[in-house]
């Protein structure tokens, strides 16, 4: 995350909480397809997506 530019406004709160990594995916508007938000998890390690099989 911090050599990731979209999070250099927040730097000093991944520090603060020792962040590594982020998962986030978007929320749609139901009627206007668009997007209102996100649903991020943050981690204080690496991780990483299982696929499932």
């Amino acid at each position: 995350m911090r050599l990731d530019e979209r999070f250099e406004a927040f730097l000093e709160l991944i520090d603060e909480h020792n962040l590594v990594a982020c998962w986030s995916h978007p929320i749609f508007h139901a009627r206007e397809e668009r997007v209102i938000g996100t649903f991020a998890v943050y981690f204080r390690s690496p991780n990483f997506q299982q696929r499932s099989t």
